[in-house]
């Protein structure tokens, strides 16, 4: 769902109605799955709660932004959903004893290449600048990839948020970059049998936008580089690393400078 608002208060009123209307959608389903019992009922329970605050810390950074707008630049709120396909570098690599006296056969760990949805919200500082928090979620799977081939280990979700600007920089094109957070969300097993933490993501990328009507769409490539680690890594004595992401999504919006 897309709405806008501009400096009009009435349509104000009516995109803030839009989000808490949503909102309330996400915490309901939050609320259905809390009734719900076992380890994946909690994995799932857990990722929601998650993107629900991701989207929650969003809204209200781009309200706050909206609050302190030159005049000169109150454009209005761009509200914005994203699609696309996330894929990832390695997480881990280690390697493991084959057994019967063959050598150790090295095993990499990574998020398989999955979809990814985003939710973002931008308000104008300056012409052609705007202020712009995202949430986002994928949906993936953590895959071993050994000498003989790849294999699914475990489902893995993946939530960012992330505060940053976006640049018109001229014609149709544009650029972003941010700071943020990154949590690998899954059952309590393997690598995450003791949990996993928010670890530090920063965040760049850039694309072309159209005008379609009222909305906009929007075609981007973002990149993200983060820390990761784990307390069970950790524990076996693997040093946490840092890994990267790359983001392809088409987008629809309107509202704010594009």
């Amino acid at each position: 769902m897309v709405v806008t608002a501009s400096g009009n208060s009435g349509e104000s009123a009516v995109a803030r109605r839009a989000v808490v209307s949503s909102m309330a959608a996400a915490s309901s389903f939050v609320s259905l799955v809390e009734r719900d019992g076992g380890p994946t009922a909690a994995c799932v329970r857990t990722a929601a709660v998650f993107f629900v605050r991701l989207l929650a810390g969003a809204v209200m950074v781009g309200l706050l932004g909206m609050a302190g707008a030159r005049p000169a630049a109150a454009q209005g709120v761009a509200v914005e959903v994203r699609a696309g396909v996330a894929a990832s570098s390695a997480l881990v690599k280690d390697e493991v004893a084959a057994g019967g006296g063959r050598p150790v056969a090295p095993v990499t760990l990574r998020a398989a290449p999955a979809p990814v949805v985003v939710a973002s919200v931008g308000v104008p500082l300056r012409p052609r600048v705007s202020l712009e928090a995202s949430a986002g979620w994928t949906f993936s799977e953590l895959r071993a990839e050994e000498g003989f081939g790849a294999r699914d280990v475990q489902r893995l979700g993946v939530g960012h948020g992330v505060v940053g600007v976006r640049y018109a920089a001229g014609g149709a094109s544009f650029v972003r970059a941010g700071f943020g957070g990154i949590r690998y969300v899954a059952e309590r097993e393997g690598i995450f049998a003791g949990g996993a933490r928010v670890e530090p993501l920063a965040e760049v990328g850039g694309g072309w936008t159209r005008p379609i009507g009222r909305f906009v769409l929007d075609l981007g490539l973002t990149l993200q580089a983060h820390a990761f680690g784990t307390p069970t890594l950790e524990a076996g004595g693997v040093k946490g690393g840092g890994a990267y992401r790359a983001l392809l999504q088409v987008g629809i919006g309107t509202g704010g400078p594009r």
